[in-house]
């Protein structure tokens, strides 16, 4: 998906702040109104999606909301989710201790 193509997904709206990323060829793009951040790959199109977690739309996980959620409610779902699974298979993290999920692509940035 190209990023006039989200656009139009998210009934015409269109980022208020771009941020390029060169070296990696990827570009953000904030849609504020949507509380959504969208990350595109040059040549591939979309490659990631953030939520913001307070005024983003609602994400569900296996039923599980995910936005607006107390930070150490949700790092405990993704902790009983990762002991439901093969072990050392799920969970990683990232350089601010920030939880993440490898099946999902979710990294719990509180």
């Amino acid at each position: 998906m190209s990023a006039d193509e989200a656009s139009a997904v998210l009934g015409g709206l269109y980022a208020t702040a771009d941020r390029d990323f060169p070296r990696r060829g990827i570009s953000c793009h904030t849609y504020v109104e949507a509380g959504l951040k969208l990350y595109f790959a040059a040549g591939k199109g979309l490659c990631g999606v953030a939520a913001d977690a307070l005024r983003g739309p609602q994400v569900l996980v296996d039923g599980v909301a995910l936005v607006a959620r107390v930070p150490s409610a949700l790092e405990q779902w993704s902790f009983d989710r990762a002991d439901a699974s093969c072990p050392f298979t799920e969970l990683f993290y990232m350089p601010g201790e920030e939880a993440g999920s490898l099946t999902l692509g979710m990294v719990l940035c509180v």
